[in-house]
């Protein structure tokens, strides 16, 4: 007669086997919290992510409205609302008839044979990709309620929009002051008066008419000659500069800015300026 086989003894003790029935409880409770939870988290993530995308386009649109005041408004207008003599960038129909794509073409690579150059960083431009964007952003912006300009590709001015521009211009003046000899016209007899003047907000003049041509430091670019320091002929004749500043160069990019002559800024204003790029060392002539 054979020997009974014996009775193998149990893997888990009786506590263990409790301790695992908990873990698995445990675990079929989370798993069910998971199963419950994506449906709650995609029910609200399209919002979450319409507020981050909105939150990104907002901040895109302030900084590419910065960064258009200070490289492109010299060309096309505050607002990008045109002017002058170079396209109208705020105009219906120039934005219904190019792509977000196209934009950033433009805007990366230039316009051969034209005034608006490579902005590319990768291309011997001043933007990074993200400024670009940003710049993108900002003129789409501006689509909705743009006005009707016809004559858009000549700088023809849109009409001021809903949304008051920055005023860079400082208080107006008259132009009526007797101008001592070899100063600017309508300059006053203090000097140290006009210098007052020629402040940061002079800067911030500076940087929204004139650093997209003449560079953020007045160093020059390869549109604009370079302002500081100024050569020993103009430094010397402060109605030159003047003149300059407020009627423009002829056959150049240097359009008229006093306001006289179609420009936007005032008398009080351009002599700041010269006052300013007086301040910087002198060349030779």
């Amino acid at each position: 007669m054979a020997a009974p086989r014996p009775t193998p003894r149990p893997l888990d003790t009786p506590e263990q086997a409790r301790t695992l029935d908990r873990y698995y409880m445990a675990g079929l409770v989370c798993m069910a919290l998971l199963i419950v939870a994506f449906p709650l988290y995609k029910l609200g993530e399209p919002a979450r992510r319409e507020r981050t995308l909105e939150a990104t386009r907002t901040e895109n649109i302030t900084l590419g409205a910065t960064l258009f005041a200070q490289h492109c408004a010299a060309c096309h207008g505050d607002d990008a609302r045109g002017g002058r003599g170079f396209p109208t960038l705020g105009a219906k129909e120039f934005l219904t008839s190019v792509s977000d794509k196209q934009l950033q073409w433009l805007i990366s690579g230039g316009i051969p044979g034209s005034a608006m150059v490579a902005y590319d960083l990768d291309l011997g431009g001043p933007f990074t990709a993200q400024e670009i964007t940003r710049l993108v952003t900002y003129l789409r912006s501006l689509e909705e309620g743009a006005p009707s300009v016809p004559g858009w590709y000549r700088g023809e001015a849109a009409p001021p929009r809903a949304v008051v521009a920055l005023d860079t211009a400082a208080p107006a003046t008259s132009d009526t002051t007797a101008s001592p000899p070899g100063g600017v016209p309508g300059q006053p007899a203090d000097t140290q008066a006009l210098r007052a003047v020629a402040t940061a907000e002079t800067e911030r003049v500076y940087a929204s008419r004139c650093a997209a041509c003449h560079g953020a430091t007045a160093e020059g670019s390869a549109i604009g000659p370079a302002l500081r320091p100024l050569s020993a002929a103009l430094r010397s004749n402060p109605d030159s500069t003047y003149a300059i500043i407020a009627r423009g160069v002829a056959g150049t990019a240097m359009m008229p800015f006093a306001k006289e002559r179609g420009g936007q800024l005032d008398a009080t204003t351009i002599r700041a300026l010269v006052a300013w790029l007086q301040e910087s060392g002198v060349t030779s002539p």
